[in-house]
C-alpha cells in the first residue's frame, strides 16, 4: 500500500494563488498542504523548530478568515515541515475549503474526483 493510502485524513494541496498562510512566532509560511490533523508548510531558512517542538500558530486562509491551531512538529526534510498532531483544524472548515477550490479552480476539482 502506498503511503499516500496510509493517510487517515483527506488532504487539500493549495494551488500558489490561494495557499493559507501560517504565523508562527511572528514569522509567516506558506502552506503547502492541510487536513483536519496535520500542516506541511514550505521550509525556509526561518524556520528555528526541532521535530517533537510543540507550536502554537494563527493559519490564515486567502480569504481573510483565520483559525488558532497547534500541534507538533513531526517532519522536516530539504523542501517542508510538518506539524502533525493538530488541534483547531475542523472537518467544517475542510470541506468548506474544498468547495471553495473545486468552485475556483478546475485543475483541483479533477484531481479531487479522481
Amino acid at each position: 500500500m502506498s503511503e499516500q493510502n496510509k493517510r487517515n485524513f483527506f488532504r487539500l494541496l493549495y494551488p500558489l494563488e490561494v495557499m493559507p498562510t501560517i504565523v508562527i512566532s511572528e514569522n509567516e509560511y506558506s502552506v503547502r498542504e492541510l487536513s483536519e490533523q496535520g500542516i506541511s508548510i514550505f521550509n525556509t531558512s526561518r524556520w528555528k523548530f526541532r521535530v517533537g517542538d510543540e507550536v502554537s500558530a494563527e493559519l490564515v486562509f486567502a480569504h481573510g478568515e483565520s483559525e488558532q491551531v497547534s500541534g507538533e512538529v513531526i517532519r522536516i526534510d530539504h523542501k517542508s515541515f510538518v506539524i502533525g498532531r493538530v488541534e483547531g483544524i475542523s472537518l467544517k472548515r475542510i470541506v468548506s475549503e474544498q468547495r471553495k477550490l473545486m468552485n475556483h479552480y478546475p485543475i483541483v476539482k479533477n484531481e479531487l474526483q479522481s
